[in-house]
């Protein structure tokens, strides 16, 4: 629910800058109820489709992903791509809905302020949602919340591929995603850590960000189902085992998926809880990178 908040806030906004056109600038007046009523179902049908297409976004971009797994789509993120094949479909059948409803019902007159009315809303409503995306903070924690040390069992950390990896590093940032085989919305991130992975190994990243995965393995059937579904998914990143819990009690990790962003002595930066997408785990980083630097 709190996910939708942002879009609620973002429809309610359009909304209100279009009623105050459509109220103090008396070109755009727009009079009679069957106009209204014709915006008003106009505008549903707009959002439906735009739901429809920033919900099954994900399926374009990850197609075979979401073929093995179809219930992940459930909890996949729309991400940024999502958003705005979102919108350009909201925007293409208002004005279809429009144009058709209008040829028998509505003058043409009342066409155009419609149709500019509309505008004003989605232009309003996509404003409110970059400027949500710019500036707000989704960490739990106080910045500088240290773990207790003597809680986690060693420096290193076992993981699947029979490696060893440190939680921290010096120079770095890490970002560490705790996460179940048998949980929905971790299924339906997996893309989205896989992309998130892959940029922290480009040039582009400089070696400032690193990501790896905690996975609960004292909540899943067996070790080897975990290991079976390692392979089978073709996870890039470690995945480092939690065979005794101690790890998601040392982090108080209360729901999964759970993302922390730690600073390279340990400190946690920021706490993300939900289901998140590459572009969102990438400006959380930078944005640590940054506070670091300062």
């Amino acid at each position: 629910m709190m996910r939708l908040l942002p879009l609620f806030a973002a429809m309610a906004t359009g909304a209100l800058c279009a009623a105050l056109v459509a109220r103090f600038v008396p070109a755009f007046r727009v009079k009679g109820k069957e106009s209204f009523a014709a915006a008003g179902s106009i505008f549903l049908d707009a959002l439906l489709a735009g739901l429809v297409v920033w919900k099954l976004s994900p399926l374009f971009l990850h197609a075979r992903y979401f073929a093995l797994h179809p219930g992940a789509l459930l909890f996949a993120p729309g991400a940024g791509i999502g958003i705005a094949t979102g919108s350009v479909a909201a925007l293409l059948v208002s004005f279809f809905r429009l144009a058709r409803r209008g040829k028998h019902a509505i003058a043409l007159e009342i066409r155009k302020k419609m149709a500019f009315l509309l505008l004003v809303w989605y232009l309003a409503a996509a404003l409110t949602a970059i400027v949500y995306q710019g500036t707000a903070h989704h960490g739990f924690l106080p910045a500088g919340t240290d773990i207790e040390s003597s809680t986690l069992p060693a420096s290193d950390y076992q993981a699947f591929d029979g490696n060893s990896y440190p939680l921290f590093e010096e120079n770095s940032v890490t970002v560490v995603n705790f996460w179940a085989s048998w949980c929905g919305p971790c299924k339906g991130e997996l893309p989205e850590m896989i992309s998130f992975y892959e940029k922290t190994l480009s040039a582009e990243a400089g070696g400032r960000i690193r990501f790896l995965t905690v996975n609960l393995t004292a909540t899943e059937k067996s070790h080897s189902q975990v290991a079976s579904f390692i392979v089978k998914e073709q996870l890039p990143f470690p995945v480092i085992e939690d065979i005794e819990g101690r790890l998601s009690t040392s982090f108080a990790v209360s729901s999964i998926p759970t993302t922390i962003i730690m600073a390279p002595d340990g400190r946690i930066l920021t706490e993300l809880k939900g289901v998140q997408s590459a572009a969102s785990l990438e400006r959380e980083a930078r944005s640590a990178l940054n506070t670091l630097e300062q």
